[in-house]
């Protein structure tokens, strides 16, 4: 026995025509599904590098490298200001790891490796 199918849709026309079109149109959507993705992913790179661009131009180290490109001979006296930064820096780091040195030495009642006023740096 043979199933009959409804009037129309026995016709060749049927199977050569809106079946393909019917397969052509989910290649479509999937392709536009898949260009929608892409489209969003490069839309939050985009913003992902405008961010980072931002804080690069608010930073210090930018602010910086635009004055030094603006006026080279400023370098020297940069440099020499940036390196009396680091040292009074130095100078209050190795204090504040002494301090600290002392604290744990009391706390534990060993000398402390590498601290300068304790019994194990002495």
């Amino acid at each position: 026995m043979r199933l009959r199918t409804a009037p129309g849709l026995e016709s060749p026309g049927y199977r050569q025509g809106i079946a393909p079109r019917w397969a052509a149109a989910v290649r479509d959507e999937e392709q536009v599904s898949r260009l929608r993705k892409l489209w969003e992913s490069l839309e939050m790179e985009i913003l992902s590098v405008l961010e980072a661009t931002n804080r690069l131009h608010e930073s210090a180290e930018f602010e910086l490298h635009e004055l030094l490109a603006k006026k080279p001979e400023m370098f020297d006296s940069v440099v020499g200001k940036q390196t009396g930064q680091i040292e009074a820096e130095i100078i209050a780091l190795k204090g504040e790891a002494d301090q600290l040195g002392k604290e744990i030495e009391e706390l534990t009642g060993k000398p402390t490796p590498g601290c300068l006023n304790s019994k194990a740096g002495l």
